[in-house]
């Protein structure tokens, strides 16, 4: 089972149709949007049981890796320690990727301990050696000590929150390094590993946590082995996280307010295509895609679309820390809260957004009035957002406060006022009220003539919505 087609086209269709008002920012009623579809259901049998012949040449190394090693947060905290302590101690040979602590701190570390023994999590008389309660997805290219940062922030988040200390499945510091070598990615996973033991060890975890990083073009979902793990724990019901290493807050509200901010984060979305990730072992990406084709029912669209939905929560809790950094109250907090209700509405989740722009609206109120553009343009998305809700007594109602305001506070026929009305009646079209939304539509499109002449993008698209209306006359 795939995604959803007919409610993709509608959410299509809306996006196509209705107008933004051209005196504001770019608002949700004039981009296009990612389906919202339903995720294809779990099986009642494990799609991960069946048994395969390993066709691949494989490295027999994974034989006898124990897949459920865990590192304490201390342990998390001391592999960060030893990081900070070689960048200072080594300025011109930084360490900069995952990767980079592999070879750097883990191998060198290790080297002195027994064969079969030398994982990191067995230093110090393996002091620091647990069962996994939480399993790390990452990149081996992403920011090493980035990825450290996040795991602790999450650690630390744990133990506030009055739960048991977490331990992690890090494949850093639970798999033996010298033997498989993972930052040099020469060491291919046999598919029998693949698909039993290495989805157990991600179903023995209480969660399963996603370093995103960067924030605004995720390597992780451009990975192979990234998008696999969060599938298993999908179909497994294993609930997924997503986490950003502490310092992208900073960029990501910085990008936000700039100009163009409604922009941020979207790109994340768009790409996400599992068909065309990559893993660092051929061997692997085979195997990876065979179980995607083979035991996952909807192939990658239902992998694009498990991952897409998991990413639509991390961009709403992004959003959400980011809106309450700026003062309660101020324009700064309601320009921010604008901007991330445009973000939650292209990337598919309505509910998000008009979270947001409630927020903005009750600030803009007591800031400008009742009676201001700011508010109107507020009412317009929030109209916007109930449509595609399928609410169309809401969808009317908050078009009709934004036409009061804008007839009150604009010129007599400006552009913005043809807008509304045109807002209006395609949504009294899709209520049943043909004739009515046929009249507003006529009304914003003597506007639009007389604003901007026959050969405007937005008169020709009201031009085709008024065409689209009179067939329903029909």
């Amino acid at each position: 089972m795939g995604c959803c087609p007919s409610k993709a086209d509608t959410r299509a269709n809306n996006a196509r149709h209705l107008q933004s008002d051209p005196s504001s920012r770019p608002s949700s009623s004039s981009t296009s949007r990612v389906a919202a579809c339903p995720l294809c259901t779990a099986r009642s049998v494990s799609p991960y049981s069946r048994r395969y012949p390993w066709t691949h040449r494989a490295n027999e190394a994974y034989a006898g890796q124990p897949l459920s090693i865990g590192i304490t947060l201390a342990g998390v905290k001391g592999l960060r320690a030893a990081v900070v302590a070689y960048t200072v101690d080594r300025p011109a040979d930084p360490i900069v990727t995952t990767a980079d602590i592999a070879t750097k701190i883990v191998i060198p570390a290790t080297a002195g301990l027994a064969g079969g023994r030398q994982c990191y999590v067995d230093l110090d008389g393996g002091r620091h050696r647990a069962k996994p309660t939480y399993f790390i997805s990452h990149t081996w290219q992403a920011e090493g000590l980035g990825m450290l940062d996040a795991v602790v922030q999450h650690g630390d988040g744990v133990v506030a929150t009055g739960n048991p200390p977490a331990v992690y499945y890090l494949d850093l510091a639970s798999v033996d390094q010298h033997q498989i070598n993972q930052a040099a990615g020469n060491s291919a996973m046999p598919f029998e590993t693949l698909s039993t033991d290495f989805a157990a060890q991600i179903t023995g975890c209480d969660e399963v946590v996603v370093i995103a990083w960067p924030f605004y073009d995720p390597l992780v979902v451009k990975r192979a082995w990234c998008l696999y793990e969060a599938v298993v724990a999908k179909i497994h019901g294993v609930p997924t996280i997503v986490v950003s290493p502490p310092g992208e807050l900073a960029t990501l509200r910085d990008r936000i307010m700039a100009d163009g901010g409604s922009e941020v984060l979207i790109h994340v979305m768009s790409a996400i295509d599992s068909a065309k990730a990559e893993a660092s072992v051929a061997a692997d990406l085979d195997n990876i895609r065979r179980v995607i084709a083979t035991e996952v029912e909807g192939g990658h669209p239902a992998v694009d679309a498990i991952y897409k939905t998991m990413l639509r929560g991390w961009v709403l809790g992004l959003l959400t820390t980011v809106v309450g950094s700026f003062l309660a109250g101020s324009h700064k907090a309601a320009n921010c809260s604008t901007n991330c209700g445009i973000i939650m509405s292209r990337v598919g989740d309505p509910a998000g957004a008009i979270a947001f722009y409630e927020a903005a609206v009750g600030t803009l109120r007591e800031l400008d009035g009742e009676e201001s553009s700011s508010v109107a343009t507020c009412y317009m998305n929030l109209g916007t957002e109930y449509l595609q809700q399928g609410d169309y007594t809401r969808a009317v109602e908050f078009q009709l406060k934004a036409l009061a305001i804008k007839e009150k506070v604009l010129p007599e026929g400006h552009p913005a006022i043809g807008s509304s009305y045109y807002n209006i009646g395609y949504v009294q079209v899709k209520q049943g009220e043909v004739a009515t939304g046929i009249e507003n539509i006529e009304k914003a499109l003597v506007i639009q003539r007389r604003a901007h002449g026959e050969d405007h993008p937005t008169t020709r698209n009201m031009v085709a919505g008024l065409q689209w209306a009179r067939a329903r006359l029909e």
